[in-house]
């Protein structure tokens, strides 16, 4: 999904804006933080700062609005320098940690299913065209582990993968898939359990 970045400080003759996505998945569902008092759009759009690379400036905007980590996925940049510039950036969200408080939105954003938001038009053309970049990529980068804990189980990936690509995977196969990880050295199992109402799960985590 990495299209385009500017590394280069922002020059004062150029606008610059980031409009700025923050996807989650919660209860099977795929999320979307938004602000519905945002003056015709829903999709908020924030100017970085001068000297600030566009990566460094997703990553702050998204913890100051969050209260929270995310890991920062551009989409794509449109406009021209005479014009002005807009990146457009997906923000994916890991749940937070068993036992620890959850950061929490700034006032006036809210998590909604992302696809049962009222968008206006601009806006759902660009939520439509994250998502289908999102489940191009799920399968075949790390996007799916970055909305996952950092320790996660079988389980939590597979709804992860169902939540974006909207489908009901097997579970059997899917755990075949995770276990090929492993040997492949992408995944380590860790040797801790995770408990849950039957029985222990295993736990594994990125290389």
């Amino acid at each position: 999904m990495n299209v385009a970045t500017l590394h280069e400080p922002t020059q004062v003759s150029t606008t610059v804006g980031i409009k700025l996505l923050p996807f989650r998945v919660r209860s099977g569902r795929l999320e979307l933080l938004h602000s519905p008092s945002q003056p015709g759009s829903m999709l908020a759009v924030f100017p970085p700062d001068p000297y600030e690379e566009l990566d460094e400036a997703v990553t702050r905007l998204g913890s100051e609005i969050l209260s929270g980590d995310g890991y920062p996925v551009q989409l794509r940049v449109s406009g021209s320098p005479v014009s002005g510039l807009t990146a457009v950036y997906v923000y994916l969200v890991r749940p937070s940690i068993p036992g620890k408080p959850s950061g929490q939105p700034v006032p006036g954003f809210s998590w909604r299913d992302i696809r049962r938001i009222p968008l206006p038009d601009d806006d759902r053309a660009v939520v439509d065209a994250a998502i289908e970049a999102l489940a191009a990529e799920i399968e075949h980068s790390a996007a799916g582990f970055r909305m996952v804990g950092e320790e996660f189980t079988v389980s939590e990936l597979r709804h992860v993968h169902e939540a974006v690509l909207r489908v009901s995977l097997d579970p059997s196969n899917f755990r075949k898939r995770v276990c090929r990880l492993v040997k492949e050295g992408r995944l380590v199992e860790l040797p801790t359990r995770r408990p849950t109402a039957t029985r222990p799960a295993r736990l594994y985590r990125m290389t």
